[in-house]
């Protein structure tokens, strides 16, 4: 019955047989099921602790580690894996919007560092300009609300 599952959502099979999630994942696992919809959170992946979109899991050293969407996305760019070091920054800085044209490729942690340095380098002429304020009741920055 649980290979007549294989595609469906994990949770809806395992209550369909009246099993645990956890016996049934342990059971799909011998049985070579490994799609990404066993892993799936309703109709949405779960985000990690960091915020970033978990879309599967694959075993390396013994143990389980999380493929994030944001760095299988850079790597179907590249048209290879992503080598040691390299970072992939979200543009816009949301960590769950994955598109292609959100997303870059850095050299290392440097080149990542000075990216995020780069638009705290913008926040003078922001505040000059009067695009942004810094509100000393909430203790940060925000949008200016003039009219253009």
């Amino acid at each position: 019955m649980l290979l007549a599952g294989r595609g469906r959502l994990l949770r809806d099979v395992a209550r369909q047989l009246r099993r645990r999630v956890v016996e049934c994942s342990s059971r799909a696992r011998i049985l070579g099921i490994r799609s990404w919809a066993w892993h799936r959170n309703g109709d949405s992946f779960r985000p990690d602790r960091n915020g970033y979109r978990v879309v599967g899991f694959k075993r390396k050293n013994g143990q389980s580690v999380a493929i994030l969407e944001h760095k299988l996305v850079a790597e179907e760019m590249l048209g290879r894996p992503l080598r040691r070091g390299e970072v992939v920054h979200h543009i816009n800085t949301d960590r769950l919007d994955n598109r292609r044209e959100n997303l870059v490729v850095l050299g290392g942690p440097g080149a990542h560092r000075r990216v995020h340095t780069s638009v705290e380098r913008l926040i003078p002429d922001l505040l000059l300009r009067g695009v942004i304020t810094f509100d000393r009741d909430l203790g940060g920055y925000r949008l200016c609300t003039t009219p253009r």
